[in-house]
């Protein structure tokens, strides 16, 4: 018997194609990306088998100051994301969280990649993805055993005690959970003076795209302390890696090929082009949760 590639996991493929037949209706209806229902992520995650880690669209150039992680190597426009939301979150905190909660975590990309640059932090990730969990979890486990927690759940109603965690991650996740409602939980969840870091994108220029998430974040307790446009570095990555992202979209069926190649933002796309005409914001913001600094 021929031995398996490395990364491929039947079990996880059949889950996603299983999930096909939810996923017909919302593709047949042409639903927005950032409307699509769960069953999307669960194709795409089942398919992927273990050739992935992020599920974003990434950011260019790479900082050499990102910490270099084998576990990440082959995806570094996708880390690079990571990394500059999380930069800017501790930034804004004033120090190195001591918990930190990613929403829609995934695969644990961005929580491998906190815990090299929070050495001391309590990692917690939430997915609804059992297949997405299940590798976060292998991951994080090897690399720093005990100091990262997983439960499925969604990030509107994060499993969490009122004020507990100093930085609240989310990216690209706000598009798909709604923003308002997801800000008013993430205030929730955050203690003090703990900051939301976020990425996401909106159908606006960026100084609109600004003033939205400040009306929004002082309607729900917090203070938008830190924007900034991302969207030619996110469409600088999207073609320094539509090489690696096509050949991914090779494992979708024929039929949804087309909506697959949308959602990587391949060159030529309705999503890659409404970001480098400037059609689409793609922002990185940070928040903090009234309540004054958190003590060090």
């Amino acid at each position: 018997m021929a031995p398996r590639r490395p990364g491929f996991d039947w079990k996880r493929v059949a889950g996603g194609l299983l999930a096909l037949p939810r996923l017909l209706p919302v593709l047949w209806r042409r639903t927005p990306l950032g409307q699509m229902q769960r069953e999307f992520y669960a194709v795409v995650y089942g398919l992927a088998g273990g050739r992935a880690r992020f599920m974003n669209f990434g950011h260019a150039p790479v900082d050499p100051a990102m910490p270099v992680l084998p576990e990440l190597a082959a995806e570094p426009f996708q880390a690079s994301l990571y990394f500059e939301v999380l930069r800017a979150g501790a930034a804004a905190l004033g120090r190195a969280p001591a918990v930190l909660a990613e929403a829609a975590c995934g695969r644990g990309g961005g929580l491998r990649l906190a815990a090299a640059l929070f050495p001391q932090a309590r990692l917690l990730g939430f997915d609804l993805q059992p297949a997405a969990l299940a590798v976060a979890r292998d991951m994080l486990a090897a690399a720093v055993p005990g100091r990262a927690g997983f439960a499925a759940a969604d990030g509107l109603r994060l499993p969490l005690a009122d004020a507990c965690a100093e930085m609240v991650v989310s990216v690209e996740a706000m598009m798909n959970l709604g923003r308002p409602v997801f800000m008013a939980e993430a205030a929730r969840v955050l203690a003090p003076g703990g900051v939301l870091a976020t990425s996401g994108s909106m159908l606006k220029a960026p100084a609109e795209a600004r003033a939205i998430l400040e009306q929004d974040s002082l309607a729900r307790g917090l203070e938008l302390v830190a924007f900034r446009d991302l969207s030619p570095g996110v469409v600088a990555a999207c073609r320094a890696d539509a090489p690696r992202r096509a050949r991914l979209t090779w494992i979708a069926p024929w039929p949804l090929r087309a909506r697959f190649r949308d959602f990587a933002a391949l060159p030529g796309t309705p999503t890659f082009e409404a970001y480098a005409s400037g059609a689409r914001t793609y922002y990185l913001a940070v928040m903090r949760r009234s309540g004054g600094a958190i003590p060090a």
